[in-house]
């Protein structure tokens, strides 16, 4: 999820490289022309759902890392807060933590990855939780983003969006959509602002991915549902495309075969056993390898990938499709062969900053994908609006941007693109 702003230019790109046996940051440069767009993780349709105060708000937030309040770990109130609203999946997806952890019989409070420790958590807020923390961010206005882990198996999750809605918020949910078709009436109903849904490729592409026979079929037929029965705009539909090794020759396929307002190709995040070695020495929050248990980026041949991201740019669609982050040629080769080297624009952590993270257990943190160790207070105990600045909150965001902004983990994190 990212909030995009275009600037036209030819940029001297240089990329960060961090040593392995030192630390040393070395910087090298490549060229690339054309339309740059940098971003970080926000719903794609948030600039035109906030007021103007929170548009404010949001552009305060991505340049807090670089403003007063900095070295003392200030940041102003976040324009999106992402709530795990519970810590089950029913899908086995094959590029995600939580998917292997559903293979192997792996229960909530149990797992042995920073992902799924995030997502699976022992423990769940209720929905009495949720309210509470609802009503104490409601002056800002900040956009509450339900993502994970499948929110629509949270029993309440259409209480959840009808109080947002009583205070005056904007809602995103992010589904797989396999149980979408049961949720059609009420989302229209209470008027949910944006729905994401996760297809990754044709239907057997996407059913192979996701580990359950008809899955695609499932969430196009409720998608389909749902644009032809709202009033409007609302909610406006995305569908989330993970490239990995089982699908990234499939991109230009797919395009024929999905029905939506906007299209999002992301590439993978993940943290490899190199980038965990020297993460772990050089940081006192510990992380594990992620996303890569079923997943070889190797096998992913970036001139075929390359060939496919090109020919997605030059079909004609009915609706916009764009790539996070967008890569050079060269770039791709860094991003999957290089994990260690860090892009140019994306050297340093945004969510930190500007976007709130809630664990289904009332945990604040960086995001989904931070370390799982780093638990930055609870709002089981105290008020969103209070952690927010509060000392472990202020204390973590200076620990990283002594460290330049990031550690070798958070490389190829969604936070930082």
């Amino acid at each position: 999820m990212d909030l995009r702003v275009p600037v036209s230019h030819v940029a001297h790109l240089g990329t960060r490289t961090v040593n392995g046996e030192n630390g040393e940051i070395r910087l090298s440069s490549i060229s690339i022309e054309g339309n740059w767009e940098s971003g970080i993780m926000w719903p794609r349709a948030l600039p035109r759902l906030m007021s103007r105060p929170t548009r404010y708000l949001m552009l305060s937030a991505k340049r807090a890392s670089r403003g007063l309040g900095a070295p003392f770990g200030y940041a102003p109130y976040p324009p999106v807060i992402f709530l795990v609203v519970n810590n089950r999946c029913n899908l086995l997806c094959r590029m995600c933590d939580v998917g292997w952890a559903n293979l192997n019989g792996q229960q909530p409070g149990q797992t042995d990855s920073t992902f799924s420790r995030n997502l699976m958590t022992n423990e769940q807020l209720e929905i009495k939780d949720w309210v509470r923390l609802i009503d104490d961010v409601a002056r800002f206005k900040p956009l509450i983003a339900i993502t994970s882990t499948e929110p629509l198996l949270y029993k309440d999750i259409v209480e959840l969006i009808h109080h947002c809605h009583k205070t005056g918020l904007k809602v995103q949910v992010t589904t797989n959509g396999f149980l979408l078709e049961r949720f059609v009436e009420p989302f229209l109903r209470n008027r949910l602002d944006i729905l994401s849904v996760s297809i990754d490729g044709p239907p057997d592409v996407h059913d192979r991915i996701r580990g359950v026979k008809g899955a695609f079929e499932k969430a196009m037929k409720a998608i389909d549902q749902v644009m032809k029965r709202r009033e409007g705009e609302a909610p406006l539909v995305e569908i989330n495309y993970t490239i990995c090794d089982l699908n990234f020759d499939r991109l230009v396929e797919t395009l024929s075969c999905v029905k939506c307002d906007r299209l999002m190709f992301s590439h993978l995040n993940f943290v490899t056993e190199e980038m965990m070695k020297l993460h772990n020495a050089r940081c006192k929050y510990s992380v594990t390898p992620s996303g890569l248990r079923e997943v070889r980026l190797e096998a992913v041949d970036l001139d075929r990938l390359w060939s496919q991201i090109q020919g997605v740019k030059a079909s004609q669609t009915a609706f916009p499709v764009k790539f996070s982050p967008e890569l050079s040629r060269q770039e791709l080769e860094v991003f999957y062969r290089r994990p260690l080297q860090f892009l140019n624009g994306h050297m340093r952590c945004n969510a930190i900053w500007s976007a709130g993270q809630i664990l289904a257990d009332g945990s604040l943190t960086g995001s989904t994908r931070c370390f799982d160790t780093a638990r930055l207070g609870n709002i089981r105990q105290q008020a969103f609006t209070e952690l927010w600045n509060g000392p472990m909150m202020r204390e973590f965001r200076k620990y990283l941007r002594q460290a330049g902004g990031a550690f070798p983990a958070c490389s190829r994190c969604c936070g930082l693109f």
